[in-house]
């Protein structure tokens, strides 16, 4: 009851026990061999007036935590922004402002609500319900995950190094061709072919030989 009473008039609550007694007094007279189409709209006509007065309940604690939960939000993305100044230079100026705008959005969205429900009474109709707060925050966090993915740009090309790797690559080419000449280069060249040499040498040992045989030529006699 305690529960119920801000959320409910008298009359309300009233007509409802007299629902409740009157469905009872059924059962046992006509309700007996009722069909079940009978069954079911007697049933309807307890449940739905029963079931709006559990959800004014319901939310006279949900719509306060759901409001506290988007603010919390809205606190955290403020937080992130300023962190960003140093974490994400990749996110600029313009984008920032973006952010800030669906913030303001959001929290423009949750001040009109809470206006709109301070008019109403605990038994009237919501003028919102805390089932309807999150998607109010749904852009302005799929803009923040967007950026907050947003990838470091690549670090400009150190021109001093490149051309130190230049001269050095220049060096080392030269001093391969340096190393190519002088005594290196003698190394390199191919000596003789020791068969070759040891043939010339038995040729002209064979000519010797053939010249101390051969008789002597006619009239050679003195």
């Amino acid at each position: 009851a305690e529960h119920i009473d801000p959320v409910t008039t008298e009359e309300e609550r009233e007509a409802l026990v007299a629902q409740s007694l009157a469905a009872e007094d059924w059962l046992y007279d006509d309700g007996y061999t009722a069909g079940r189409e009978a069954f079911e709209a007697k049933y309807e006509g307890l449940h739905a007036p029963m079931a709006a007065i559990l959800v004014r309940v319901a939310e006279v604690t949900a719509r306060p935590a759901m409001l506290a939960k988007a603010r919390g939000k809205l606190t955290k993305v403020g937080e992130l922004l300023e962190k960003w100044q140093t974490t994400k230079p990749q996110v600029n100026a313009t984008e920032v402002a973006g952010v800030r705008v669906a913030m303001a959005v959001v929290e423009t969205a949750l001040v009109e609500r809470e206006a709109a429900q301070a008019e109403k009474a605990g038994w009237d109709v919501p003028a919102y319900t805390s089932q309807e707060i999150p998607a109010l925050w749904k852009e302005l966090e799929k803009m923040v995950t967007k950026l907050n993915k947003k990838p470091k740009p690549l670090p400009p090309k150190n021109e001093t190094a490149v051309n130190e790797t230049a001269v050095n690559e220049t060096e080392t080419v030269e001093i391969v061709e340096e190393a190519g000449t002088g005594d290196a280069a003698e190394a390199d060249t191919p000596a003789a072919p020791v068969e070759e040499e040891a043939a010339t040498e038995e040729g002209a040992d064979t000519t010797a030989e053939a010249s101390a045989e051969a008789p002597p030529s006619e009239g050679g006699e003195l």
